[in-house]
């Protein structure tokens, strides 16, 4: 027994070897007396070639008319399906591919129109070229564009789905009619993809271009209709509406369970519900009467839950209002004797205050007797005292009570007089008041204390400030702490910055010349705080480096670091003195900067230290409003302070081209000590104070080069 197989490219039964070489859903037979052709054999009468139906509404039927769809829009109808079998275009078709440049590359379906003789001829023989080269040179077109099939139809309503091998396409955007097969070779390639060429009609339109008449083979014969495109569905009485379908007028005819929509055969088979649940509309029908028959019995039930629930709500509201008229008529009741009890209690205070102010008033009209009748006792015993007593130089104190009794003498170390032998100690006054004022004054410890006063904000030292302030006038709160808060820039956000009992803060190592802020608030010793002070405005110290304004015969570098002497004053024997002057002044605290000696020219002084700010600068130290450390080459070094009859001895090492000397300045204690390359020489100079400025002066004709580096304050 042998295995046959219906091959549908070649409308034959074939012999199988091997199952392996046999087609995926194919028609197989084991009776060797069976047919050699499909039984179902189309209407073509030509020799060389078959046309086999597609039978309507099966999967290659549908895909057809889903091609047409795409092609011609929804509103076709397709007529009929008929599968070509041409042995000879497919072996010719099959030798092309094998020759093309990328055999590889899958086949495209395309449609393909024109007049009814024409697809005969096609059928029959296959494709020839054109005698006129079109847009893109002499090769047979294949466009997916409506427009351009249908006029190719010319109404006869009939079209092929040809299969066309493209192999190595290339793509153009402009239109070439010189193009042929021998050029598209020639380039490697062995066809033409146009995406967009603007046809004569100025129109445009996407096509493929092959240049042998054998890249492309006719597949299907589809005839069709164009339905009313006002309703798509002529002739449908129900139409499928499902979500993702594309077929056209499709008549329902089964039921998504997945989707719980009504279908057509094409989207079970073909579209989006093609793995889904499907069952007959009957039995779709017959489920949902059910279910909704079902829904309708647990309706009628929960109908009669919701009246007898109803029925009781009515009654508990019922029940709810008249304990509210209940309630309101006792709540009426009782505020009705709770306003008689509080008029008849007020009736009462008021006779009780009219009664004690009286009293008052009478106990006040005799205190004021009393005190007058006093005060003109105490005056008469004033007159009488005895004068000789003033003599002795002792303090006479005269002590009354209700009438003058006795004078009490007592000197200044408290001793009695000794002529005195019988004294009254009486007290003038009752000191129960007194003594309950006293123990009145207290500390206030539950009450925020006030903010601290006179919040001032000084420039200290480069990048430095001085904050200070006063202990608040209210001497009833207990502080025992203050807290400072800063903000920087035109910021409005506030840091802690100090925390402590002083009564001023030094800040370092800030950014120079910035516009600061300052607000503090005092916290008691039961760690209750008050609210802060107003804020205070400061800046903080500029950058320390020289100055070109205060500086003189001095060219100062753009950044203010280096400083070199200039000028032909300066160059003359007798000239003056070149003076690099620092900003900003150093009025408190602890200092430090070096000087680098970039160069030291000759046997020239190069004098390096500090000067009083304000005053005028000629050789540093020369005078008592400077202090300097001086050194000439490699010969003299000394302090200098004063010039003549001043301080000038030697002092420390010389220095030299390369070398640093470094200051460090402490204004608290008033000491000035310098250094070179990192060794102290040892304090130079106390009762040194601020404000002064630092500074570096040449000698005449001196020549050289220094440079500021490494400030520092602690």
């Amino acid at each position: 027994t042998q295995l046959d197989f219906f091959d549908p490219d070649f409308g034959e039964w074939a012999h199988c070897t091997s199952l392996a070489a046999v087609p995926l859903k194919v028609k197989i037979r084991i009776n060797d007396n069976a047919p050699t052709s499909d039984p179902l054999l189309g209407s073509a009468s030509q020799s060389g070639f078959k046309l086999i139906y597609v039978a309507n509404g099966s999967l290659e039927f549908l895909q057809c008319a889903t091609e047409l769809q795409e092609v011609f829009g929804k509103g076709v109808h397709m007529d009929c399906v008929e599968r070509v079998v041409n042995p000879t275009l497919e072996t010719r078709f099959r030798q092309r591919r094998a020759e093309l440049k990328d055999q590889g590359c899958p086949t495209q379906r395309r449609i393909q129109g024109g007049a009814v003789s024409v697809l005969d001829s096609v059928l029959a023989n296959g494709f020839k070229l054109p005698s006129k080269p079109g847009v893109c040179g002499l090769g047979l077109y294949f466009t997916s564009d409506m427009a351009r099939s249908e006029q190719y139809s010319k109404g006869q309503h009939k079209v092929l789905i040809c299969e066309v091998a493209v192999g190595r396409q290339r793509q153009v955007d402009t239109a070439d009619p010189s193009l042929t097969l021998s050029k598209v070779e020639a380039t490697g390639f062995d066809s033409i993809y146009a995406p967009r060429i603007r046809r004569a009609n100025g129109e445009f339109v996407e096509f493929i271009v092959v240049f042998h008449p054998d890249q492309s083979i006719p597949r299907y014969v589809l005839t069709f209709t164009v339905t009313p495109s006002a309703n798509g569905a002529a002739g449908v009485e129900h139409q499928c509406t499902a979500a993702g379908h594309t077929f056209g007028a499709k008549e329902i005819e089964a039921f998504c369970q997945t989707c719980l929509t009504p279908v057509c055969l094409a989207c079970v088979h073909l579209g989006s519900h093609k793995a889904h649940e499907i069952c007959k509309l009957a039995d779709a029908h017959r489920a949902h009467l059910e279910k909704v028959q079902m829904l309708l019995r647990q309706a009628r039930a929960g109908s009669s839950t919701l009246e007898t629930k109803l029925a009781a709500y009515i009654n508990a509201r019922d029940m709810v209002e008249q304990g509210r008229d209940e309630l309101l008529a006792g709540i009426r009741t009782q505020a009705t004797a709770m306003i008689e009890a509080v008029q008849t209690r007020q009736r009462e205070l008021v006779e009780k205050v009219v009664s004690v102010s009286s009293e008052m008033l009478e106990k006040t009209a005799t205190a004021e007797a009393d005190c007058q009748q006093l005060a003109s006792r105490l005056k008469a015993a004033a007159l009488v005292a005895d004068e000789s007593v003033r003599d002795w130089g002792t303090v006479q104190f005269l002590r009354v009570c209700s009438q003058l009794e006795a004078d009490l003498i007592v000197d200044f170390h408290g001793q009695h007089n000794a002529e005195n032998s019988q004294l009254n100690l009486s007290i003038l006054y009752d000191p129960a008041p007194f003594l309950e004022a006293v123990n009145d004054w207290q500390f206030e410890e539950d009450k925020s204390p006030d903010p601290p006063e006179n919040l001032t904000v000084m420039t200290s030292g480069p990048g430095s400030v001085r904050v200070f302030w006063e202990p608040s006038h209210n001497m009833r709160t207990d502080v025992g702490t203050y807290v400072l808060e800063m903000a920087g820039g035109d910021k409005a956000f506030y840091r802690e910055v100090y925390r402590g009992n002083a009564l001023e803060w030094q800040g370092s190592g800030l950014q120079c010349n910035i516009k600061c802020l300052f607000r503090i608030k005092g916290v008691t010793r039961t760690n209750k705080e008050g609210p802060f002070s107003h804020s205070v405005e400061g800046r903080t110290g500029q950058p320390f480096a020289f100055s070109p304004q205060l500086s003189t015969y001095m060219a100062v570098s753009p950044d203010g670091a280096s400083a070199t002497p200039e000028g032909e004053e300066h160059a003359a024997p007798n000239g003056p003195c070149a003076v690099a002057v620092c900003l900003p002044p150093l009025r408190s605290g602890r200092h430090r900067w070096d000087v680098h000696i970039d160069a030291h020219g000759g046997e020239s002084n190069i004098f390096i230290g500090v000067a009083k700010e304000g005053v005028g600068i000629g050789q540093l130290g020369s005078t008592a409003d400077g202090w300097s450390f001086f050194s000439e080459s490699y010969r003299t070094h000394a302090r200098y302070h004063g010039g003549v009859g001043g301080v000038c001895a030697p002092y420390g090492e010389a220095f030299m081209t390369g070398d640093i000397v470094s200051v460090w300045l402490d204004l608290d204690v008033g000491t000035i000590e310098f250094g070179r390359n990192g060794t102290k020489f040892g304090p130079a100079f106390e009762n040194v104070t601020g404000p002064v400025v630092a500074a570096v002066s040449f000698n005449p004709t001196a020549s050289g080069a220094v440079t500021l580096e490494n400030y520092s304050s602690w």
